[in-house]
């Protein structure tokens, strides 16, 4: 039952009984809400295949359109090396560049959270635990995707540390899928946010330390190479596939200054016997390529990058869908 009441000059009404917005949302606990949500937007990704499953299929067939073109780097010798590297690169790059779908869906998804959370339905803790949940296995499945077919099958990548390049793989999609998360709440149009994916993915493609030198940019350009992600999945991912194994063409030479030699008929395209011989190689003319080990600290980098951009979403979010605008009065008629 409501009573109202007129409040003198004001003209506002004040309805009693009614339940208050912080009572609504105390009847039910975040972690029902957040299983609610798992559920609900569970159901959602199987029947939407937009977000998660067509990601898959197209990376899927991107990554092995690049291996079958670079098919001839399958052999592990001294003038596919260069190409090998590339491929790991397209493997890389072309896959984040497809969040920018990801923006439009987000989009999508945050102005119907939006309706919820202001009606005292959720609140955005909950939808924010309920999204990681379901994100974190997917974006391991996407890299599989990725990697598994393309990589280890036709590329004949080195499959001993296959499950090191997949969690660094998956941490690197990661990034990238709540860059386009924060992007797809900043603006009102969707078509802005995914512009501006594109802008942090191409600049990210452009400062990875194989385009252009990281010391020849000028700053604050130069910022870019340590605040994007590519530049450290890049050099890990090198470690990981060219470390451990050796390439037909160069022998071990303890007189010649590098350590290998290939022979007075190949002198260009010699890069080292061994897989770290390769990386030296490879690194003198790419400064952010080495032969030590810097896996655990890239990880580490990306993943202070990625939860950056979520702590900036989680701040939008709480701010966008809590905000509500004063509704005046009109003016009184004289």
């Amino acid at each position: 039952k409501s009573k109202i009441t007129d409040v003198d000059a004001s003209r506002r009404v004040e309805a009693k009984g009614l339940p208050s917005r912080q009572g609504y949302l105390s009847g039910t606990s975040m972690l029902s809400q957040t299983m609610t949500l798992l559920r609900r937007h569970g159901t959602l990704t199987l029947r939407d295949p937009t977000l998660y499953i067509g990601r898959m299929i197209m990376f899927l067939n991107a990554c092995c359109f690049f291996a079958i073109i670079y098919i001839k780097c399958r052999r592990r010798v001294q003038d596919q090396i260069l190409s090998r590297m590339w491929l790991v690169l397209w493997h890389i790059g072309v896959p984040t560049s497809l969040g920018v779908v990801a923006v439009y869906t987000y989009n999508e998804e945050y102005f119907a959270i939006k309706r919820e959370v202001k009606n005292g339905m959720i609140s955005p803790i909950s939808y924010i635990l309920a999204n990681f949940f379901i994100q974190v296995p997917l974006i391991v499945v996407m890299s599989a995707f990725a990697l598994t077919v393309s990589g280890y099958g036709i590329a004949d990548f080195y499959g001993g540390n296959y499950f090191g390049v997949l969690i660094l793989y998956a941490i690197n999609l990661w990034v990238y899928e709540r860059a386009a998360q924060l992007l797809s709440i900043t603006f009102s149009n969707p078509l802005m946010g995914m512009l501006m994916f594109l802008n942090i993915w191409f600049a990210s493609f452009l400062f990875n330390g194989i385009l252009v030198a990281e010391d020849d940019v000028v700053w604050p350009f130069r910022a870019f190479f340590s605040a994007l992600p590519l530049k450290w999945c890049m050099r890990s991912m090198l470690y990981l596939e060219f470390s451990k194994v050796e390439f037909a063409g160069a022998v071990v030479d303890p007189n010649d200054p590098r350590g290998f030699t290939c022979g007075p008929d190949n002198i260009l395209e010699c890069f080292g016997a061994t897989g770290k011989q390769v990386l030296n190689s490879i690194g003198r003319n790419y400064k952010s390529i080495s032969s030590e080990d810097t896996t655990g600290v890239d990880m580490a980098v990306m993943l202070a990058i990625g939860t950056t951009f979520m702590c900036a979403y989680v701040v939008v979010l709480a701010i966008k869908s809590t905000a509500a605008k004063i509704v005046k009065l009109p003016p009184t008629p004289a």
